[in-house]
């Protein structure tokens, strides 16, 4: 869990510094994602109960760390990908995340040329 939730921080800390504005509080949806295809090992299914956990939260302003906590419920995954939506209400991002979660290194593999993924950013911001 160390490794995913260390990736997610940092991203969103450099997704922070590249919109020009601290990212304080957050809220996130979670949508069903089509299968992608990628390989999935025993070890990148997530459990029910883990998807309850995850939706539990769903609505409520979370921090940083809690969201990060949230997000990296099973060692060493992560969502497959992380929509944000940055809110006119100050200090709160909407994240709208897919349901597949796959190993950090998955992740870096799927993504190459993105240096913010799991998180997904408009392309002004991709620079």
């Amino acid at each position: 869990m160390q490794q995913s939730n260390n990736l997610l921080t940092q991203k969103l800390f450099k997704i922070s510094d590249k919109v020009g504005y601290e990212l304080i509080g957050f809220t996130f949806e979670m949508v069903d994602d089509k299968e992608i295809d990628i390989p999935l090992n025993n070890a990148e299914i997530v459990s029910i109960d883990e998807i309850r956990f995850i939706k539990e939260n769903v609505k409520k302003v979370l921090l940083l760390k809690e969201i990060c906590k949230i997000l990296t419920i099973r060692q060493n995954l992560v969502p497959l990908w992380i929509k944000l939506k940055f809110e006119v209400e100050p200090d709160t991002t909407h994240l709208i995340i897919s349901n597949i979660f796959r190993e950090v290194d998955s992740i870096k593999k799927w993504y190459k040329t993105n240096k913010f993924a799991p998180f997904l950013m408009s392309p002004r911001y991709q620079g």
